[in-house]
């Protein structure tokens, strides 16, 4: 059970959340943004709160041995490991070949396949809404550029990813972070920051800009989180996978524990696979209207949590969502 100082910063944390919606409802996402990036004080007290719920709360629990929580940072790492020294990379590879055959009758380029034997340095991290830098305890693995809108650290810089430049290098003016270089990162991690942007369209925004700057075959690592059973919000998650093989990306892991969901997608060597998948799916509405969580569509009140009611989804579905499950994804 939850101790009051637990539930004070989760009430904090939603309440920041649920205000941001409102305001974007009431004046645009833009306009909104902008105000929330400009409140210096609400900014400094989220990630304080969040550093204290995330360090003494969530990241403790590094086992499964509760009954099913997921140490977020913990299952990152262990899957970039997997990936990039274990194998998974070049299993990728032939699956994307494979794919460019369906879908196009040619493979792969050879420029693009992982060199059978070839070495591994440190695998470069762009950690987005870092708030503390947690994969800085990985430092021996990893080159950890982290960013945040209020950083709770000094090894986090100030950044607004909705806002960075994505060009030839790394450009940081009076503490700011306004510029990194493009297809420059193995892998980018969005942990609990797409549910803070307050709409679809910015959230698919900060999606594209993950693509920029993820070198071809890195990985766009996604935590969202979901207390509900598997499938209460499986239309949703089917929804961001289509949106991001858009964009190119190609999921690769999925894992939904007791309190998230932890997705890993590839980005595809060539971009055209998840594309001509994506495509496939049927889709009607626009890419940048299909990320949204259930927040959304409900009214913004002081009760908001207690609001959301959980779609119903049709037993063809929970099949189809089932399908999608980890025995799908490759190199687990």
């Amino acid at each position: 059970m939850a101790c009051p100082e637990h539930i004070e910063l989760s009430d904090f944390i939603k309440s920041v959340h649920r205000g941001l919606r409102r305001r974007s409802r009431e004046v645009g996402a833009v306009q909104a943004w902008e105000e929330h990036c400009s409140d210096g004080e609400k900014l400094q007290k989220y990630a304080i709160s969040m550093k204290k719920l995330a360090t003494t709360y969530w990241d403790r629990n590094n086992t499964r041995d509760d009954g099913g929580s997921t140490c977020r940072i913990g299952w990152v790492v262990s899957k970039c490991r997997h990936y990039f020294t274990l194998g998974g990379e070049a299993v990728e590879d032939c699956r994307e070949t494979k794919m460019c055959l369906k879908f196009f009758n040619r493979e792969m380029s050879n420029d693009g396949i992982l060199s059978e034997g070839a070495e591994v340095g440190k695998i470069s991290l762009l950690d987005v809404g870092s708030c503390y830098n947690p994969f800085g305890a990985f430092s021996s693995e990893f080159e950890v550029t982290a960013i945040d809108l209020a950083p709770a650290s000094g090894e986090v810089m100030k950044c607004d990813f909705l806002r960075l430049n994505c060009g030839t290098k790394k450009v940081v003016e009076s503490g700011v972070c306004l510029e990194l270089p493009s297809s420059s990162f193995d892998v980018v991690v969005f942990s609990l920051l797409l549910e803070y942007i307050p709409c679809s369209r910015e959230r698919f925004t900060a999606c594209e800009k993950a693509f920029a700057l993820t070198r071809p075959g890195g990985l766009l690592f996604i935590l969202t989180p979901d207390s509900k059973h598997p499938t209460a919000n499986s239309r949703a998650m089917r929804r961001w996978r289509i949106t991001l093989a858009g964009i190119g990306f190609w999921r690769v892991a999925y894992e939904k524990s007791k309190h998230l969901h932890c997705m890993a997608f590839r980005k595809c060597k060539d971009p055209g696979v998840g594309k001509a998948w994506a495509r496939l799916q049927g889709f009607d509405n626009g890419p940048h209207d299909l990320m949204t969580i259930p927040q959304d569509f409900t009214d913004i009140g002081d009760k908001e949590d207690q609001k959301v009611d959980t779609e119903r989804v049709p037993d063809l579905e929970i099949a189809e969502y089932f399908c999608m499950m980890p025995d799908g994804d490759y190199f687990d």
